[in-house]
């Protein structure tokens, strides 16, 4: 609601990938205007006619030009902006009550008071998916926590080699390592690692019945026509339970 609302949108340093921007150029920040500062031409170059202001440049030469700029504007006051922020907040929280219910559990509502719960020395791993965006949506580490994920890259799989690495980088912290019944199809070979290095990490399986990120992309792009991410087109996830 926030980047909806704005009148001035620049980004620094990033790609502007799906997950961020979404589908539909033209929905995002409707009413602003976007300046795009990136250091690599090739990115600049995938963005469409959404993003006309588009700059090559550094980031911190772009802020240090940016910073300079509005010296000469004068004093302005960012009150309004300010409140509309704390007002929006406090309407529309991370996790909301439809995130509640007594049905099933929903992943926003379970992660975040599983980071609630989680100690200082807890570090987290994601995988892709629900893992992930609901992860990076909810979760605030705080006091020591640790959140881990391969951000742009976007590979099913990386949760659980992930988690195993923080082990291995320091065994002290409490290990806990979010993934999907998709994403573990990846490599699921790796839980003997677990076992041979008798690592205690907990594992939260999110049950996606697939691929639930290419379903949404699918919707999106090819008007919900589906190929080999679901048990309707040909896919099916093994059941983890006995793996308990």
């Amino acid at each position: 609601m926030l980047l909806q609302s704005c009148d001035l949108l620049i980004t620094l340093g990033t790609r502007l990938a799906i997950p961020q921007k979404g589908y539909v150029d033209d929905e995002l920040a409707r009413r602003a205007e976007i300046f795009v500062v990136d250091c690599d031409q090739v990115e600049l170059d995938k963005l469409g006619p959404r993003f006309r202001n588009k700059f090559l440049a550094d980031a911190p030469r772009a802020l240090t030009q940016i910073h300079e700029s509005v010296k000469t504007v004068g004093p302005l006051s960012i009150e309004p902006w300010l409140g509309h922020v704390r007002k929006i907040r406090q309407a529309m929280p991370l996790v909301e009550a439809c995130h509640r219910n007594e049905i099933w559990v929903d992943s926003y509502a379970f992660i975040a008071d599983l980071g609630s719960a989680a100690g200082s020395h807890a570090t987290l791993c994601t995988n892709m998916g629900t893992a992930l965006i609901s992860g990076f949506q909810v979760l605030e580490p705080s006091d020591g926590q640790r959140l881990f994920t391969s951000q742009g890259l976007g590979e099913m799989g990386y949760g659980l080699p992930g988690a195993i690495g923080a082990w291995f980088a320091d065994s002290t912290r409490q290990l806990i390592c979010l993934n999907c019944d998709g994403g573990l199809m990846m490599n699921l070979q790796d839980l003997h690692s677990v076992i041979s290095h008798s690592i205690p990490m907990k594992i939260v399986i999110f049950n996606n019945d697939g691929y639930l990120m290419i379903k949404h992309t699918q919707n999106a792009i090819v008007a919900g026509r589906r190929a080999g991410t679901d048990v309707s087109s040909g896919l099916s996830c093994p059941d983890y339970e006995p793996l308990v």
